[in-house]
């Protein structure tokens, strides 16, 4: 991921003041689908997310861009688990239960992105592009226990982890103007890598433990160029 900056750092300023390479800055919002492993966050987290996704590429020629970004997504949910069901890997004994927790989770972090560019033709201002990248993810996931048995509790857990993820993006832009666009974009993110354990020092027999599964995001949003 260093060298990865490095370079991307190294290029913007090569490319900083010419006109061959045009710059471009814009911002997504995103509606995201996160699944967790069974008994390891299905019944706690909620499954869709709403983020933003600012952005800044270079068109490095008419085929291929280089853009850089920074996704954040976040969400919550109240549940209540009877006796039995399992609580990020840990089963609620009939002697507490039922159990309500309110839990909710952020990921962020920033993103480099290489995409390749269809061409753009006069009748039709439309132009789709698709690539490879690569993001530094943090992720905080947080179990609040609100209830024991119908007895008010105050309990937070908070599960932490950072990873770098690969990401696959396909999306489309249609152009109002040669500087402004609008665009859509579907990206997908293996954030299974994203298998935390809680990190708050609170002592308990058992460390909670959440396992995401890969996410889709669905992006749209605004572009402009200068």
């Amino acid at each position: 991921m260093k060298r990865t900056v490095i370079l991307l750092s190294a290029l913007f300023s090569t490319v900083a003041f010419s006109k061959e390479f045009p710059f471009y800055f814009g911002a997504d919002g995103q509606y995201c689908k996160m699944c967790f492993k069974r008994n390891f966050g299905d019944n706690l987290y909620k499954r869709n997310s709403i983020g933003a996704n600012p952005f800044l590429g270079i068109n490095v020629n008419s085929l291929f861009a280089i853009e850089t970004g920074y996704q954040y997504l976040s969400a919550s949910k109240t549940s209540t688990l009877p006796a039995g069901e399992y609580s990020a890997g840990t089963s609620v004994l009939p002697i507490v239960a039922p159990v309500t927790f309110k839990s909710s989770f952020i990921l962020k972090g920033p993103h480099i992105d290489f995409f390749v560019l269809t061409p753009t033709y006069n009748q039709l201002p439309l132009q789709f592009f698709g690539g490879l990248g690569v993001s530094q993810t943090k992720a905080i996931f947080q179990r609040k226990t609100l209830q024991l048995d119908g007895l008010i509790g105050s309990t937070n857990r908070r599960l932490e982890v950072s990873r770098s993820l690969r990401r696959i993006t396909l999306g489309g832009n249609y152009f109002f103007n040669p500087d402004f666009a609008l665009r859509a974009t579907l990206v997908f993110i293996n954030a299974q890598k994203l298998h935390a354990f809680a990190s708050d020092g609170v002592f308990s027999y058992y460390i909670p433990e959440v396992r995401p599964e890969n996410t889709i995001c669905y992006g749209l949003g605004l572009r402009w160029g200068f």
